[in-house]
C-alpha cells in the first residue's frame, strides 16, 4: 500500500487518469441501470367496463402487465394477462346470461411522450379472450369450450404519473366471437384502465 501511495505522489498524472476512469465507470453503470429500468416494467392492472351503466362492474378485469420499452424514443410493447367475469347477452330475451370466467390477453403497441414525471400514452393492439370454466360449453350449446374464444381490437389514451401510475380510457371492439350463436358480447365499448408499475 505504501508503494502505491508513493507511486501516486510521484506519478500525479497517472492517478488523475485513474480517477477519471473510475468516475467514467460509475457514470456508465448508472446509465446502464437507468436504461434497464426504462426497458422493462411490470405491474398490476385493473380494467372496468364503463359503457353498461346498469352493470358498472360488468367485465371487471384484474391481472398483471409487462412493458418492454425502447429508451429515449417512447415506443414500446405491453403484454397483459387479465382475469375477468364475463357475461353474454341473450338476443331473444335481452337479458345477461350467467357469469363466465375468462382470461384476456391484450398485446399493445405503446407510444409515450412527455417528461418522466408526466407522460401522455397511446396504446393500440389486438386481444384474445379465453374461457376458463367448462360450464360455458354446455350452457351455450358449444361442441368445444374453445368455440367461446373472443378476438378483438382495442385502443386507449391516458397519462402516466411518476413512472408508476397510469390512468387511461379505451375502446374495445370484438372482431370474432367464436361459434357462439344467439348471444352478443356486451363487454365491447368504452372502459377505464388503471395500472400501478413496480
Amino acid at each position: 500500500m505504501k508503494i502505491f501511495f508513493y507511486f501516486c505522489r510521484t506519478n500525479q498524472e497517472f492517478c488523475n487518469m485513474k480517477k477519471k476512469f473510475f468516475i467514467l465507470l460509475l457514470f456508465i453503470c448508472s446509465v446502464s441501470f437507468y436504461g434497464y429500468a426504462q426497458i422493462f416494467q411490470a405491474g398490476i392492472r385493473v380494467q372496468s367496463d364503463i359503457r353498461n351503466q346498469a352493470m358498472p362492474f360488468n367485465n371487471l378485469s384484474v391481472g398483471l402487465e409487462a412493458d418492454f420499452n425502447i429508451p429515449f424514443i417512447g415506443v414500446g410493447l405491453s403484454v397483459s394477462g387479465l382475469f375477468n367475469a364475463h357475461y353474454f347477452e341473450n338476443l331473444y330475451t335481452d337479458k345477461l346470461d350467467d357469469m363466465y370466467s375468462y382470461v384476456t390477453i391484450p398485446i399493445n403497441l405503446k407510444w409515450r411522450v412527455g417528461v418522466p414525471v408526466f407522460r401522455v400514452i397511446l396504446m393500440a393492439g389486438p386481444y384474445l379472450s379465453l374461457p376458463l370454466n367448462g360450464d360455458i360449453k354446455k350452457e351455450l350449446n358449444l361442441k368445444e369450450s374453445s368455440e367461446a374464444n373472443l378476438v378483438g381490437l382495442n385502443i386507449q389514451l391516458g397519462f402516466e404519473i411518476m413512472k408508476h401510475y397510469r390512468l387511461s380510457v379505451g375502446y374495445k371492439g370484438d372482431l370474432y366471437m367464436g361459434k357462439i350463436d344467439n348471444y352478443s358480447d356486451p363487454s365491447y365499448g368504452w372502459y377505464a384502465d388503471l395500472m400501478y408499475s413496480f
